[in-house]
């Protein structure tokens, strides 16, 4: 990348704009009793694209964001985002060499992870699952399992077009050379 900032920035962005986007999705949802989940839809791109320092303030972001948009304890997100980035960054990268399915096996599963962690967090935090049923619990991340693994390539596909049209944009006005 020759910009790293304005790639990190053009990924919060993103991420920002996706999360508001299924907020407006789950209050739809909302009246049939169903929920999106997919948290791990955002570490993946900024592993990959960017260096630690600035996949780390993407993330922090991301997650502060997030534990807006679903009403979850502070910070929950940015630590869980985190945790699946230390976590996974090797093999993620070690991935990359023609392995097309592991990233996204990765994904899903951390996915899963988080919603897990979630629930638990949410259970014994005071009582916040509310009335949120086992059944329901399941159904929704079934469900959110199963649009993750349709959307997570093209979101990754999506973050990366943006980057290469940003910087041939830059390119051609002389802005980078």
């Amino acid at each position: 990348m020759h910009r790293p900032n304005l790639a990190a920035f053009i990924l919060l962005l993103v991420n920002i704009v996706t999360i508001q986007f299924l907020g407006v999705i789950n209050s739809t949802l909302g009246n049939w009793g169903c929920l999106l989940y997919l948290p791990a839809l955002f570490f993946f791109t900024a592993t990959v694209l960017l260096d630690r320092v600035r996949v780390i303030c993407v993330l922090a972001l991301t997650g502060f964001s997030l534990d807006s948009i679903y009403n979850t304890p502070s910070g929950f997100h940015t630590f869980a985002l985190i945790s699946c980035y230390l976590i996974a960054k090797d093999w993620l990268h070690s991935g990359e060499n023609g392995e097309l399915l592991r990233p996204y096996f990765l994904q899903v599963i951390a996915n899963l992870l988080i919603s897990t962690g979630l629930i638990v967090v949410l259970k014994f935090h005071r009582g916040l699952l509310g009335t949120w049923a086992t059944p329901n619990i399941v159904v929704d991340i079934f469900a959110s399992t199963l649009l993750f693994a349709l959307i997570a390539p093209w979101y990754s596909g999506l973050c990366k077009e943006l980057l290469k049209v940003t910087y041939s944009s830059q390119e051609i006005n002389g802005v980078e050379g």
